[in-house]
């Protein structure tokens, strides 16, 4: 059996800001960095990004590999990984049901000591960037005789909010 050692280093994503749809580019960014707040300098980190097809609510398809690659660490520990959020295209498009796809970028850093972790984070892009959300105040009875106060959230699909005018 072998010993238990404590991890001294961890890989943590930041959260994507903004909307974005299929056909676009975005940059996922990451940090490493020891238990202590030093960040990992020099370290190499291998990533990967598997696609899945999400057809809400009914399933999730098998992911499937569509990029891969390695990325080094600034001297802030910080690194980046470029992800096309591209649609299968031998998917077909139907109006009938909305579809999205989850795309799960996975980080692994192995240190000097050849101690390796590795994190992962999620994104959900689908042919429509935004989700609007409305419900009417809480605990409240409607009576179509007196104004109702309804409130609106937009968010990206994430469930992220983001700031709209309309």
């Amino acid at each position: 059996m072998e010993e238990y050692k404590r991890p001294t280093f961890e890989i943590t994503f930041d959260s994507p800001q903004g909307s974005y749809r299929l056909g676009d580019a975005v940059e996922v960014s990451g940090n490493v960095k020891t238990y202590s707040g030093v960040p990992v300098q020099e370290a190499e980190v291998k990533y990967t990004v598997n696609r899945a097809l999400n057809v809400w609510p009914f399933y999730v398809d098998a992911p499937q590999l569509i990029a891969s690659g390695t990325s080094k660490l600034d001297e802030a520990g910080t690194f980046k990984v470029p992800v096309q959020l591209l649609q299968d295209a031998s998917e077909k498009p139907n109006l009938l049901r909305y579809k999205s796809y989850v795309y799960t970028v996975e980080a692994v850093v192995t240190n000097e000591a050849g101690e390796t972790q590795t994190s992962q984070i999620t994104l959900n892009a689908g042919e429509r960037s935004l989700r609007l959300d409305m419900s009417l105040e809480p605990d409240k009875i409607v009576n179509k005789e007196e104004p109702i106060q309804t409130i609106f959230r937009v968010e990206n699909l994430n469930a992220q909010p983001i700031s709209v005018e309309g």
